[in-house]
């Protein structure tokens, strides 16, 4: 058994580092569900994330500092008791809006350039993959 949280930017935003932490030390947040995990003897995993610019005032927008505070708390607990991480990608109306790579086009409207620049620096890239090869084109 996994205990994994999906996690983004919202309800309500992390603007500010201490706002990041205070969230995820909540009642439910990134780091209360980790460490409730390992009292647990349970593997830990973050099974969606990302920023969330589809939910007007209540998402942060295009935030890197959103990526840097995830990555960094990945970084903390990697080879401990976290198992995976996954980036969620969207862009289609009506939804979270954390796409960090595909193109604009009729169904994808929301685009994150900064957040998706600090993605590729953290975890070590220098392009996205073409949609046409993820299949999405």
């Amino acid at each position: 058994m996994l205990s994994h949280i999906d996690n983004y930017d919202a309800w309500p935003p992390s603007l500010t580092r201490e706002q990041f932490l205070a969230r995820a030390n909540d009642v439910g947040g990134t780091c209360w569900r980790y460490d409730f995990a390992v009292s647990h003897g349970k593997p830990f995993g973050a099974g969606e994330w990302g920023v969330a610019s589809g939910v007007g005032q209540n998402g942060g927008g295009d935030n890197p500092s959103f990526i840097q505070w995830m990555w960094e708390f990945f970084q903390d607990k990697a080879g401990e008791n976290l198992r995976y991480e996954a980036c969620f990608n969207t862009c289609e109306p009506n939804n979270v809006g954390s796409n960090i790579y595909l193109p604009p086009g009729p169904n994808c409207v929301f685009q994150n350039p900064a957040s998706a620049q600090r993605y590729l620096s953290l975890w070590g890239g220098t392009t996205w993959p073409s949609a046409a090869a993820d299949g999405l084109g």
